[in-house]
């Protein structure tokens, strides 16, 4: 019997805490893409997708420019499965994305089991 593991890896990059200087910089000098931001009390959550077609220049001439504390920021590695035990091989852009910034690295790791909605839900994501 063969089982059926669907799974679904997405890689972000999130800044916490951002000033609001800070978050009216990164929105210009990164205007190509999709940001998503929340506030808190520390200040602005800002995170965005990466694909291997994402140009990651504009972030690191922010990064460069504005001396972002690198505890402000990491490179979001997630993963969700209908398996309750996996793995994660990062693409090469993702290694180069986290040297290049020498920020942290954060992981969320979801286990669908038994849950059929959920591992459509799972196939379904793009």
């Amino acid at each position: 019997m063969t089982e059926d593991i669907s799974r679904k890896e997405k890689f972000a990059f999130r800044f916490i805490g951002l000033s609001e200087t800070s978050l009216t910089k990164l929105q210009t000098m990164l205007k190509a893409l999709s940001l998503t931001v929340r506030i808190r009390n520390d200040g602005f959550v800002v995170s965005f997708d990466i694909t291997e077609k994402t140009d990651l220049e504009p972030l690191y001439r922010f990064l460069s420019e504005n001396s972002i504390d690198s505890s402000k920021y990491s490179t979001w590695i997630s993963v969700v499965t209908s398996s309750d035990h996996s793995g994660v091989s990062l693409p090469r852009y993702v290694l180069d994305l986290i040297r290049q910034t020498k920020g942290g690295v954060d992981f969320s790791f979801v286990a669908c089991l038994g849950d059929s909605s959920l591992l459509s839900s799972i196939r379904n994501l793009e």
